[in-house]
């Protein structure tokens, strides 16, 4: 663990970058969570002990954002009731002190510098929050349904950090052992 000069004790923590839109949220079905998806999303975060960092456009209105809270709290919740691991709530993760959101959502990537390539610029927002953002270690993984892969060199980002998923199916058990095995190797 270490302090940050204001005090606050933070650990190092692997950091799941989460898209909504073609993830947790299938194509087409708005404001719908697919609880699978979600499921898949929070097993991964509760076993490699993972902290949450929102990447999509979801994060620029707080009803919606609100939203994305409540999914992963509902199924926190389904996994309390099953006596699974538990995700523990941004700020516990942070050692006690306060984390920037609190709740189950770390924080949110700053937006990239947009040149009209959505990808390139949410793999610009990763880089940015990975180059400031508290108790970083080199375990990480995007999970997203665009092929940031395929752009992430362009930025200075490892492509092997990345698992896409297929925007009608969400997470699959596959995408959510490939984030795993990223996440703890």
């Amino acid at each position: 663990m270490a302090t940050t000069a204001n005090g606050v004790i933070t650990a190092k923590r692997p950091v799941i970058f989460l898209d909504v839109d073609g993830v947790i949220v299938l194509f087409g079905r708005r404001n719908a969570f697919h609880e699978p998806s979600v499921d898949s999303l929070m097993d991964v975060a509760a076993r490699a002990g993972a902290t949450v960092v929102l990447t999509s456009n979801w994060k620029r209105y707080p009803e919606d954002l609100a939203k994305v809270e409540g999914a992963l709290a509902a199924c926190n919740e389904r996994r309390r009731r099953a006596g699974l691991g538990l995700v523990a709530p941004a700020a516990a993760a942070e050692g006690g002190g306060e984390g920037p959101r609190g709740g189950l959502i770390h924080s949110c990537t700053p937006e990239g510098a947009f040149d009209g390539d959505v990808a390139v610029a949410r793999c610009r927002g990763i880089l940015e929050w990975l180059n400031t953002g508290p108790g970083v270690d080199s375990s990480w993984v995007a999970v997203d349904d665009m092929a940031l892969s395929e752009v992430a060199d362009s930025v200075g980002l490892n492509p092997s950090h990345f698992v896409r998923t297929n925007r009608e199916r969400g997470i699959t058990p596959k995408d959510a052992e490939s984030m795993y095995t990223k996440l703890t190797s």
